[in-house]
């Protein structure tokens, strides 16, 4: 018997899954009854690996652990003189290969008490790029589906996927990135949607970018729809992907004095899309200096649009945008963290902004705007707080999911390259970890996390709660 394996691929980005073609050939003249090699209770192969992730030989069993007891094989089948078994493996998630570099692979086999090994293969694992990431907004979130990102690198999209084993306390795990499309050179703008539906299915999240005036949409296996619009856009927030898998992306010009929506219809696997098109455009007097949106579980979508000094609540449908009369905020306007926006199941929505004192550029406070069953809007400010210099960038962020009650935090990076957030008691601090710009944070049902890297992406928990 001889073992062979060879991997379509000789560099992997850390997280990402790693096939491997393996092939077993019988070398005797009789033939060979054995188990499929993916058989769950198979008791081979086994791997070695050594590199820079693994100083010393590392052996384990191809599903990471290999099957308890000895109940026999499901699936057998004889093997003739000469013929293979073949299958490609995936290394198991728990492989701990985090650290960048060129390492060595090898399987080992072991038929009636002899162990044969198979040639070496060689693949580098290779650091993410510079770390552009956009959660993914789920209304309501499910367990089941996780926690999930955008992650640019290089010239594709990868998902980057994360557990919460346990909500109570804000354990997580990473399990790992996959590829979901190439890009063109240029893009930037990168935006992932908030979700209206969190429900396993085709209709699956679909990621957006800029390159020049045009807006692109695509993920995995849905080809990319492209929009030229006839003005440079800005994107400012997530798009919103409604239950039927269309996504509407609001954008401004670069002045912020046209507002305008555009939409990518859903698309099937590996179907030629339908055209992404603009829906309406609308004039506004004021500029628009910023904006997030949101949708709920019910399709209700909202924005919260800042002009200057004011707050403005935005609705619309297909005929064209209804806005709300502007609220004046106390304060002048930190232009490093967007509005922040929450929209409850039932209709009541809050956003949040921060202002800085005009004499004091460091002492700043949060101002929570409500608006709820077509009344006048409420404002309430909360006080103030000092900063040790000023914000390069920062995120406010309420409960991903659409509770009556939800609950909000803040993350921001300060000039002084440390970091403080709702939960470190006013102070700031150093991190090693790679904090994103701006922050991602996820206001989970009794934890808030913030996405950062840390030779792999990861939620580090910054304070616990109950929403």
């Amino acid at each position: 018997m001889e073992i062979r394996i060879q991997s379509p691929r000789t560099s992997y980005n850390i997280g990402e899954a790693i096939r491997v073609e393996v092939a077993l050939r019988n070398t005797a003249s009789e033939p060979l009854t054995l188990p499929r090699l993916t058989d769950p209770y198979g008791p081979q192969p086994y791997f070695v690996i050594q590199g820079p992730s693994f100083r010393k030989p590392y052996r384990f069993h191809w599903r990471g652990k290999a099957p308890a007891g000895s109940p026999p094989p499901l699936d057998v089948g004889d093997v003739a003189p000469g013929q293979y078994l073949t299958e490609t493996l995936t290394l198991p998630s728990t492989l701990a290969l985090f650290e960048p570099g060129a390492h060595e692979l090898y399987a080992t086999y072991e038929w009636s008490g002899t162990v044969v090994e198979s040639n070496r293969i060689s693949f580098k694992m290779e650091a993410l790029g510079p770390p552009v990431f956009r959660v993914v907004g789920r209304t309501p979130l499910f367990s089941e589906v996780g926690i999930q990102a955008l992650s640019v690198n290089g010239q594709a999209l990868y998902l980057a996927s994360f557990s919460e084993d346990r909500p109570d306390l804000g354990e997580t795990s990473f399990d790992g990135v996959s590829q979901l499309t190439s890009i063109e050179p240029g893009a930037t703008d990168f935006f992932a949607p908030w979700c209206q539906t969190a429900e396993i299915g085709v209709i699956g999240p679909r990621f957006g970018w800029r390159t020049g005036n045009a807006i692109t949409v695509a993920g995995f296996r849905k080809l990319p729809q492209r929009l030229e619009m006839a003005f440079t856009p800005r994107i400012h927030g997530p798009s919103l992907m409604g239950a039927n898998g269309d996504i509407d992306l609001l954008v401004t010009d670069a002045a912020g004095t046209m507002l305008a929506l555009v939409r990518f219809p859903n698309v099937n696997y590996d179907q030629s899309p339908a055209p992404a098109r603009l829906v309406w455009e609308k004039n506004v007097q004021a500029p628009i200096t910023d904006f997030t949106s949101t949708i709920n579980p019910k399709g209700a979508r909202f924005a919260v649009l800042r002009q200057g000094n004011s707050v403005r609540l935005l609705t619309w449908d297909d005929n064209g945008p209804k806005l709300e009369t502007p609220m004046a905020v106390e304060g002048k306007p930190v232009t490093a963290v967007g509005p922040a926006l929450h929209l409850s199941v039932s209709g009541v929505v809050r956003a949040s902004i921060l202002t800085a004192d005009p004499a004091n550029a460091r002492k700043v406070t949060i101002t929570e705007i409500t608006w709820q069953g077509g009344g006048p809007p409420h404002a309430k400010t909360e006080p103030s707080f000092e900063l040790q210099s000023g914000i390069r960038s920062g995120t406010i962020a309420y409960s991903m999911s659409a509770v009556e009650s939800p609950r909000r935090g803040w993350f921001f990076v300060l000039d002084s390259h440390r970091v403080q957030n709702s939960h470190s008691e006013g102070k700031a601090y150093i991190t090693k970890r790679v904090v994103l710009l701006p922050p991602q944070l996820l206001v989970m049902s009794h934890v808030t996390y913030d996405l950062e890297v840390h030779k792999k992406p990861e939620l580090n928990m910054i304070e616990g709660g109950a929403d």
